[in-house]
């Protein structure tokens, strides 16, 4: 029983972190979309 927990524990904080790695890939993408979008003066 708490080796299961334990696995399902183990799965859902992988899930999170190819999620947030998602999610900071894709802000770093639009951001530097907006970057080169907005020439610097």
């Amino acid at each position: 029983m708490r080796r299961a927990i334990v696995f399902v524990l183990s799965v859902s904080a992988n899930q999170n972190v190819i999620v947030t790695n998602q999610v900071r890939t894709l802000a770093f993408a639009l951001r530097g979309r907006l970057h080169h979008a907005t020439p610097i003066s």
